[in-house]
């Protein structure tokens, strides 16, 4: 009996340090989701070979089932008792019924393949324009395209960004990106202490804005990125900011707290799983007041009309 609870007890044990162990690693993993934004992409779109892809094809009717019935129908040779007993028509009819059930399942299966192929025509006949447009360079196709098919799901679903159109060029795309506030980053730390304890303390401000600013930057990193897999535009400004209370008037407005300039070469040239995100900063034209002690100051957006932009 001593024995068992012994063996109880350090069950419990075990469990309650497996519990403290994984709510670390989901805070540890949270602080890397943060920082790491800029890590993912979606891969390059190739718009010269959407723009070739032939036109779906037109299903045929199947008679498939229909088929079956009628193979049943003729195959059936009814025994001695069948046309003894009568059970020969029984089964006739059974066989008829199941024929006219065959011809309706056919049906049915080809209107859903018509229902798929208009949808797929749909699809195709969207994608064929948006691929000539972006190919024709026109900023039209560039908007209907950031519009619907920018990947930046987990950035919008799990950390609550944002981002609009400000302008777009033949070879210029200008996007804002709302973060979340600065409530983004935890202000206590969790580790693992003895016992299965979790410990909480306070972060200290320099990690805590030093996080925000990492995150602010990555961001800025993962929109230009996808900006360049999507448009074939040598140029991409981004303006990260978040919703503050203006002093003057009291009232909540979008404050920028980094605008930077890409070049697609010189993004593409990083290595992105090794790189800090703020020190990436410094291969680009950008904007960015900042101290260690306090965070961001506002600066002004970028238009894409800055003296260091070329379109030529």
């Amino acid at each position: 009996m001593r024995r068992r609870k012994e063996l109880l007890a350090q069950q419990a044990a075990q469990n309650e340090f497996e519990r403290a162990q994984h709510q670390v690693q989901l805070f540890e993993n949270y602080l890397e989701l943060l920082v790491s934004v800029h890590k993912d992409c979606s891969d390059p779109w190739r718009w010269d070979r959407i723009v070739v892809q032939p036109r779906p094809s037109e299903p045929q009717r199947s008679r498939a089932h229909e088929e079956a019935a009628q193979a049943a129908m003729l195959a059936y040779e009814p025994g001695f008792f069948a046309r003894l007993f009568g059970g020969e028509k029984k089964r006739r009819l059974e066989l008829e019924s199941a024929l006219h059930h065959a011809r309706a399942h056919d049906a049915q299966l080809h209107e859903q393949q018509l229902a798929q192929y208009r949808s797929a025509c749909e699809s195709w006949e969207w994608f064929h324009l948006v691929a000539q447009g972006i190919l024709a360079r026109d900023p039209k196709a560039y908007r209907v395209a950031l519009e619907h098919l920018v990947s930046l799901d987990e950035m919008e679903e799990q950390l609550g960004s944002s981002f609009t159109i400000r302008s777009i060029q033949r070879e210029v795309a200008v996007l804002d990106c709302a973060v979340r506030g600065n409530e983004l980053v935890p202000e206590e730390e969790l580790s693992l202490g003895a016992k299965a304890k979790i410990n909480h303390k306070k972060m200290a401000q320099g990690k805590y804005w030093a996080l925000y600013q990492d995150h602010v930057c990555s961001c800025a990193l993962r929109v230009g990125r996808e900006v360049f897999a999507l448009l074939p535009v040598e140029r991409a400004f981004v303006n990260v900011g978040s919703t503050m209370v203006d002093s003057s008037t009291g009232h909540p407005t979008m404050t920028t707290f980094l605008a930077v300039h890409f070049l697609r070469t010189k993004l593409q040239s990083l290595n992105f799983e090794r790189i800090d995100p703020s020190d990436a900063m410094k291969n680009f034209d950008h904007r960015m007041s900042f101290k260690k002690t306090s965070g961001f100051v506002g600066v002004e957006p970028m238009n894409g009309d800055e003296q260091f932009v070329s379109t030529g």
